[in-house]
């Protein structure tokens, strides 16, 4: 007998997650117009008005990292919990190798909240692969200067990829 795990996104392959975040970023991004990048109207009074596609982006940025969140809080079971964790990494790492740099920061920014990173339970029992995955990660978004991530940008193809990326 099949037993399919409750919570759905384990049933997904990550993959195929990652290329759905990378439909929806893409199609924000295409709402940016180039005036939103002027005189920093993104950080000023009227920013829904002024930078309306800046503003989509930061709001998708918040709803995805406060998702991840959400689901490795109600993941009640323990052994669960940590496929869950793990999932949320392999995803974090194909939208690397898709060069979504953007939604690397917003999954990682989910599993590093407060309420996420405090189960003390969960993290020791993620596997070694996923640990170092997560340290990969860890260390190319929080590198000196974005280091890594320039690095990341000068190194890709540019003709068969787009890179977004919103620091």
């Amino acid at each position: 007998m099949d037993v399919k795990p409750k919570n759905k996104i384990l049933q997904w392959p990550s993959v195929e997650i990652a290329r759905q975040i990378c439909l929806i970023d893409f199609q924000n991004f295409l709402k940016i117009e180039p005036k939103e990048c002027l005189n920093q109207a993104w950080a000023k009074g009227q920013r829904e008005t002024k930078a309306p596609g800046i503003c989509a982006m930061v709001n998708q940025f918040n709803i995805l990292s406060m998702w991840v969140g959400t689901v490795v809080v109600q993941t009640t079971d323990p052994a669960e919990r940590v496929k869950v964790v793990e999932k949320f990494i392999d995803i974090a790492q194909k939208l690397w190798e898709l060069n979504n740099l953007n939604a690397v920061f917003t999954i990682t920014s989910g599993l590093a909240l407060a309420s996420v990173f405090r189960l003390k339970k969960t993290w020791p029992l993620i596997s070694d692969e996923a640990r170092k995955d997560w340290e990969t990660l860890q260390a190319a978004i929080s590198s000196k200067n974005y280091s890594a991530i320039r690095t990341r940008i000068k190194n890709v193809n540019h003709q068969r990829s787009l890179i977004l990326v919103f620091i």
